[in-house]
């Protein structure tokens, strides 16, 4: 097992763990706890491996997806077989085409995951006041981040924070933590977007991770925004959650989804 983050909040420490290709979080009590602070709300998870909320939001249907995996695969056999047109195709080079088509939606998927991972990472440092060096293909979404941090005029307190939630038995991630003090003072958290679009699970999963901030530090966010970062231009589109609690309602109710299906459903 390796653990890939510890950090401690407030009553808690969390933990990030991965083994082979499965990842999970772990709480439990820190070595030195706040004498105001309560871990009896938490007793029951300590010990368990707790999903993550993308895990969850991942129970849903992406109607989008079969088509592009479709779409991609055709492009990729049909780039294989163009300078052939005009010419027969031998079974050699149709079982090539076929081969590099069925690939490449997961080579797409996994390029596109890795760009993501990078773009959290550079904007996470720009949060913490670090001056990170942006690579020529990253450009256009650190201006995007850095257009969109501007307009607010939040002071950015926190990046990649772990938090946890007693209620949903969740452990997540928040990408950014911003005091946004307009109308009154109060806490934001940012959800960081770098593919095609946002899609309604985002909200869900925005509404899992405003009730791991409350639970985890005791206050909840005012404001939960998802933003997608632009990959080839430096624009931005950012979408406020209208009704987090109501979102982590969903939440809620994909979660005993996943504890159902992980039961025995045939009798012995």
């Amino acid at each position: 097992m390796l653990v890939e983050v510890q950090q401690h909040q407030g009553s808690l420490t969390i933990r990030r763990c991965r083994e082979g290709r499965g990842r999970w979080y772990e709480v439990e009590r820190p070595e030195r706890l706040s004498p105001s602070a309560d871990w009896s709300l938490w007793d029951a998870l300590a010990g368990q491996r707790l999903p993550g909320s993308t895990t969850i939001t991942g129970l849903l249907s992406k109607d989008a997806l079969p088509g592009w995996y479709g779409r991609v695969a055709v492009e990729a056999m049909a780039a294989v077989l163009q300078p052939s047109v005009g010419y027969w195709v031998d079974q050699p080079l149709l079982d090539r085409a076929v081969q590099i088509g069925l690939a490449e939606p997961e080579r797409v998927r996994h390029e596109a995951a890795e760009y993501g991972t990078r773009a959290h990472a550079l904007i996470a440092q720009i949060i913490e006041g670090q001056k990170p060096i942006i690579p020529p293909d990253m450009a256009a979404t650190i201006e995007a981040f850095e257009d969109w941090r501007n307009r607010t005029g939040w002071r950015w307190k926190l990046a990649e924070t772990l938090v946890a939630s007693h209620t949903l038995r969740i452990g997540t991630q928040i990408d950014g933590i911003a005091d946004a003090p307009w109308p009154d003072p109060s806490i934001a958290i940012v959800n960081w977007k770098t593919g095609n679009g946002i899609y309604a699970e985002a909200a869900i999963q925005a509404g899992a991770e405003w009730t791991a901030y409350g639970e985890t530090f005791g206050v909840y966010p005012r404001e939960a925004w998802v933003v997608r970062l632009g990959k080839t231009k430096p624009a931005f589109y950012a979408r406020r959650v209208r009704a987090p609690d109501a979102q982590a309602g969903i939440f809620a109710c994909l979660r005993e989804v996943y504890d159902a299906q992980r039961e025995e459903v045939w009798t012995k």
